[in-house]
């Protein structure tokens, strides 16, 4: 028996279930990734998936087979570049969620057209990812224990999670979380830090102002389920007191657990 396959179609469809699974799996798992990062990966193992089944070798399903086997640990390790048993929950969760997804698609194949599975698949991820955001905001607490890394220094800081804070860099468009003059002190971020910026700002009582931004090395934020780790955060050094009755010293960006 022979089947008659459209490459472009297989192509397409293998990097839309790529792009959809990866991005479900960085919002469920907390993780962090640029969109285009997320499309490089899934254009690479759709190219693989093609190549895999053009090549004259062996079944088509065993093939297949092999090449899941093969590029997913791959894929999973460039997305996240976790190790150990953070690795491992990484891979597991991938699996389950290509699962899911493909035998929503094999469903589906029989009742709509490829742009109606399309259309369809994507409309439910976006549903999807907003009732988790909306569930994770109402459950969302607002100190948080934070480790700094910078140079030889490494610290850990009471940090404000504020909804108010959206300040970005204006050129590389990176978060900015606030750090006061003295928790930057203790990390040497001036003498320490991997690059400087001049952040433009406004805030409540200041029409607007200046900041110095230095990256450090890495920043780690506990919670519940595990650390969220940002490499080269970015901090603009305020320098006015962040909590009159020292509650915190660190204020995080809204955006850090997008």
């Amino acid at each position: 028996m022979y089947y008659e396959v459209y490459l472009d179609l297989f192509f397409l469809m293998n990097f839309w279930m790529n792009i959809i699974s990866c991005r479900l799996l960085t919002v469920l798992l907390k993780k962090r990734n640029r969109i285009w990062k997320i499309c490089a990966v899934s254009f690479l193992s759709s190219i693989s998936a093609c190549l895999v089944m053009i090549l004259p070798v062996g079944a088509v399903g065993v093939r297949m087979a092999a090449g899941q086997i093969v590029w997913i640990p791959v894929l999973v390790f460039i997305l996240f570049r976790d190790k150990g048993a953070e690795y491992i929950k990484d891979l597991a969760s991938y699996y389950l969620v290509m699962f899911l997804i493909g035998g929503a698609v094999s469903y589906l194949e029989v009742h709509m057209t490829f742009a109606g599975i399309l259309l369809s698949g994507t409309a439910a991820a976006a549903v999807i990812e907003i009732i988790y955001r909306i569930w994770g905001s109402r459950n969302r607490k607002y100190i948080y224990d934070v480790m700094v890394r910078c140079g030889s220094n490494q610290y850990v800081f009471q940090a404000l999670f504020d909804s108010g804070n959206r300040l970005r860099e204006p050129i590389l468009k990176e978060q900015v979380h606030i750090i006061g003059k003295d928790a930057a002190q203790k990390l040497s971020l001036r003498e320490n830090a991997k690059g400087v910026r001049v952040i433009p700002f406004h805030s409540i009582g200041k029409e607007a102002g200046m900041m110095m931004g230095y990256y450090a090395d890495e920043m780690e934020v506990m919670q519940e389920h595990g650390e969220l780790r940002i490499e080269h955060p970015l901090f603009g050094v305020s320098e006015e007191v962040l909590s009159v009755q020292n509650e915190y010293e660190m204020i995080l960006n809204s955006e850090i657990f997008d």
